[in-house]
């Protein structure tokens, strides 16, 4: 789905400009809060870009553990995708750089963890990655078991004695790209999403900032990113890596000096997004349903509203008012129902808080700027507290914490019954 706004203001049309094939190869960043919409942008992108590259969409939730990964294993989680998306897509190719890329890890690993033993089936592995065109890939559990990220943590991967081995794991992966082009007939575009998960500063700055390897890959590349790249000063650093930074914003569903002034075309693509999940296909799975069946009147604008324009937390919302609504064996889901459900997510997020950050918060909502200090940094990454990168860069508590902060108007202030 377009996102809201203008087409020239739509982040998968800019970066299909940025993409286009007579201009030279570019590393994108995709950046924007966690759950704000990225992984769908990056699937409609592949969609648009496949006439004219070889598209690799990899989701690496399904290869790593990318709240922890590193380069290294970034690198050749890579490079195993790669190889095997091309033997599918034409046959049988050469070995050679997987194999060099797959030694240095090994030969890494050996040298920093004292684990002598340690090796990679590559075979094995090869076998595992299933599809990873699109439609996107399947998960990956074998992977589980294979253990290649042992010892190789944080602490490491940021000591310079490493950096040798990631020039040598980048060197290797871009002689299998160019293997790779020169098999398949066609440049390669390498979408590579997830990598924005990361929760820890510390590991942000390590992908990001201080080892430039994603902006080494010798082939055009687009990589989801976490928001801080875009407004934390200590972040920044990580701009020279990249040829340009395309940010996806939450939707804005209210104006910025009045809430009760609702953006209209946010709330239309929110309300699309509702549209699209009732539609499924006579089948196992059931018809299709329409809002006004499953709906009460206006429960649909004041779970938009709940939602802050972050579309996982909308469909989380609707999935807990769907649970409530056949809790009380209803036709259909009430206001009742919904707020519930509103104050159900409301308490996951208030488990958290501490009196400071009611503070901090409430401070956002009044002000709309960003609070300084690394708490406000922790509230941002954990979606607390929003940002929205429209015509201007303003920030606001999440809508469905409003309550909690003494303000109004809010997404809705009733008690659960």
């Amino acid at each position: 789905m377009p996102r809201p706004g203008r087409p020239a203001e739509q982040p998968a049309k800019r970066l299909e400009v940025l993409l286009d094939p007579r201009k030279p190869p570019q590393r994108l960043l995709l950046i924007g809060h966690r759950a704000s919409g990225k992984s769908t942008e990056l699937t409609y992108l592949a969609r648009l870009m496949e006439r004219d590259y070889f598209v690799l969409r990899i989701p690496l939730n399904d290869l790593l553990d990318v709240e922890k990964t590193n380069p290294l294993e970034v690198l050749f989680m890579i490079g195993v995708v790669i190889h095997q998306a091309a033997e599918q897509a034409v046959g049988t190719i050469d070995r050679t750089p997987l194999e060099e890329l797959k030694q240095t890890v090994e030969r890494t690993v050996h040298a920093h963890t004292g684990n002598t033993q340690f090796q990679i089936d590559l075979d094995k592995l090869l076998r595992a990655v299933a599809s990873w065109r699109m439609p996107p890939a399947r998960p990956l559990p074998e992977l589980v078991s294979l253990g290649f990220t042992l010892g190789l943590d944080l602490k490491l991967m940021r000591s310079p004695t490493v950096d040798r081995d990631l020039e040598r794991a980048t060197e290797a992966l871009n002689a299998l790209i160019r293997v790779v082009e020169g098999s398949v007939g066609r440049s390669l575009l390498l979408i590579v999403d997830d990598l924005d998960e990361s929760r820890q500063a510390d590991m942000i700055r390590l992908n990001f900032v201080d080892k430039p390897y994603l902006g080494r890959i010798a082939c055009r590349a687009v990589y989801a990113a976490p928001i801080e790249l875009y407004y934390d000063l200590s972040q920044q650093g990580g701009r020279r890596h990249f040829g340009e930074m395309v940010p996806l914003s939450n939707v804005r569903l209210f104006d910025r000096g009045d809430p009760e002034r609702k953006d209209r075309e946010g709330f239309r693509f929110m309300r699309e997004v509702i549209h699209k999940r009732l539609e499924r296909p006579d089948g196992p799975q059931g018809p299709s349903y329409t809002e006004k069946a499953v709906f009460a009147r206006g429960v649909v604008n004041e779970l938009i509203m709940a939602s802050g324009g972050i579309v996982s937390d909308l469909i989380r919302l609707v999935r807990l008012a769907i649970v409530e609504a056949e809790m009380e064996g209803a036709g259909r889901i009430e206001r009742k129902q919904a707020l519930r459900a509103i104050a159900r997510l409301r308490r996951l997020y208030e488990a958290a808080m501490t009196p400071g950050d009611r503070a901090l918060l409430k401070e956002a909502h009044r002000t709309h700027q960003r609070p300084e200090g690394p708490r406000a940094e922790e509230l941002i990454r954990h979606n607390y507290l929003l940002s929205y990168l429209n015509e201007t860069i303003w920030f606001d508590a999440h809508p469905i914490l409003w309550p909690l902060l003494e303000v109004s108007p809010s997404p809705s202030s009733a008690e659960e019954r």
